[in-house]
């Protein structure tokens, strides 16, 4: 059996009442497609994709455990100026794209991506935001992200505090915070504003 993190591991056998020694199992993420090396500078796959200033990404299914409404209202109060793209499709979408439009906030929807496309937006985004609420598990996104030195924001979700570390490049919040998401954006635009200038 496939884990995504220890703690999920050890529910699964303390709920199924199960000996983990009688069966095989592993923890890990899932794996991931490797980076391909993009035939266009970041600046060009910029110009190309209409992304201007600050653009942070979200990369997965538009459900509710992934809190993207929560990323929303978290750009909503951000004190810097934000662009938000969300790639991916799901129930939610509409539900989404109204509360975007409520709050103001710049978001672009992008639909399902794959390919050449979801490759140009992992390369031309500034940070992928990974808001997902406690139940989620350990999104692959983050490991794509990582993979091609993406900065992340997340939330300790799940198995997502086992795979990121707090650092000048990376933030973790806890779930079901937009305000400390919010913050967490200001930070993490602040640095790139220093390293820009």
């Amino acid at each position: 059996m496939w884990f995504l993190g220890a703690s999920h591991r050890d529910d699964f056998f303390r709920t199924a009442a199960l000996d983990s020694d009688a069966v095989v199992s592993h923890v890990g993420p899932m794996p991931i497609e490797i980076p391909n090396a993009p035939a266009q500078t970041r600046s060009e796959l910029r110009r190309k994709l209409g992304i201007d200033g600050f653009t942070l990404l979200f990369l997965g299914r538009l459900v509710p455990v992934k809190g993207v409404d929560q990323l929303l209202r978290a750009a909503a109060a951000c004190d810097s100026r934000v662009h938000v793209r969300i790639a991916g499709d799901g129930p939610e979408r509409e539900e989404l794209a109204a509360l975007a439009s409520e709050l103001g906030v710049d978001a672009t929807f992008e639909g399902w991506v794959r390919g050449d496309r979801k490759e140009a937006l992992l390369q031309a985004c500034d940070a992928l935001v990974v808001p997902s609420r406690a139940a989620d598990g350990l999104p692959t996104v983050i490991f794509e992200a990582r993979s091609r030195s993406l900065p992340i924001i997340a939330t300790r979700a799940g198995a997502i505090a086992d795979h990121i570390r707090p650092s000048s490049r990376h933030r973790l919040v806890p779930p079901h915070a937009p305000d400390a998401l919010g913050r967490a954006i200001d930070e993490l635009v602040a640095r790139h504003t220093e390293l820009t200038v």
